[in-house]
């Protein structure tokens, strides 16, 4: 299936790969996917994600853009302390992609930027592809430039208002991906009851995640975990898509097989429907190189406005 010119979309059950086109030609591939995904009128709808507002080319509008370009960009080898609990079974893996250092026999975790990448082009292909609607940007939650966003990674709704819980990784190849899905699958009920308190259901949540109190309002108000919310408006069923953005495969029957390794987990005892989908970049660095040049092209373009 051809999907907005430039992919064509593989499908096997639960099972997505949004191959570019013409993957043979990598330069062509990564112009392509920086002029698709970094589009103003894409990215001005998923950041203003409360407003059905088109967007109008105003100095006001590209200051915004601007600073959600910035949150992009990886200017930092930021690195904090990790416990080994958090990575058993997969330190080998996490060194793989240069996302862990051990130091006398401390472990420490880069918080790079091709995560966020990851995450946000997890979100695009969710609106534009499968029509969901954003519950909330995940980088409104950004403080701090050199830090990732922690928690679930995106949070949507589908029309018959389901939620979805999805999960992203940006790894060096697809099994490199899976490994780290797993290992996240195991924490994933924890992961959601976190993210009810310290973000859906949040002091300011009024604010930020407008659609679901316009949806239940007191009903989320006043459930106090996740557990309580679902009894509350008899949730019976729950979303997981999973998002591998990644490198070196691009054999279709070979990345359909790997993404079968996901082990699928039964959630708070729902109908759980999971969602796994590949994007093939090819070479995971010199992806991320490019991205950051034309970024930081775009935005010294924006601040001559």
């Amino acid at each position: 299936m051809k999907f907005d010119s430039i992919f064509e979309v593989v499908e096997e059950n639960d099972k997505y790969i949004f191959l570019y086109c013409n993957i043979e030609n990598k330069s062509e591939m990564l112009e392509k996917y920086f002029d698709y995904f970094f589009d103003e009128k894409v990215m001005y709808q998923h950041f203003n994600y409360l407003y059905n507002v088109p967007f109008s080319p105003t100095h006001e509008n590209y200051v915004k853009l601007f600073y959600e370009l910035k949150k992009f960009i990886d200017d930092n080898n930021y690195v904090v302390d990790i416990s080994s609990e958090a990575i058993k079974d997969i330190e080998e893996i996490l060194v793989d992609e240069n996302l862990l250092a051990i130091h006398n026999q401390d472990f420490k975790y880069r918080l790079d930027k091709a995560g966020k990448l990851g995450e946000y082009f997890f979100s695009i292909l969710l609106e534009r592809f499968f029509g969901l609607h954003c519950v909330i940007p995940k980088t409104r939650f950004t403080t701090d430039y050199n830090m990732s966003v922690y928690g679930i990674d995106v949070i949507y709704l589908n029309e018959d208002n389901e939620l979805y819980f999805g999960e992203s990784k940006f790894t060096k190849n697809v099994c490199n991906g899976i490994v780290q899905i797993n290992k996240s699958l195991q924490s994933y009920e924890k992961q959601i009851l976190d993210e009810y308190q310290l973000v859906l259901n949040a002091w300011d949540s009024r604010n930020n995640v407008y659609k679901l109190h316009e949806l239940y309002g007191e009903k989320i108000s006043c459930s106090i975990s996740f557990i309580d919310f679902i009894k509350a408006v008899n949730i019976e069923k729950i979303y997981i898509p999973l998002f591998i953005t990644h490198g070196t495969e691009t054999e279709k029957e070979l990345i359909l097989k790997q993404l079968s390794k996901v082990n699928k987990i039964k959630l708070f005892d729902l109908d759980t429907k999971y969602i796994v989908i590949s994007l093939p970049i090819i070479d995971k660095d010199e992806f991320i190189k490019y991205m950051s040049e034309r970024i930081n092209l775009r935005m010294n373009d924006y601040g001559k406005y």
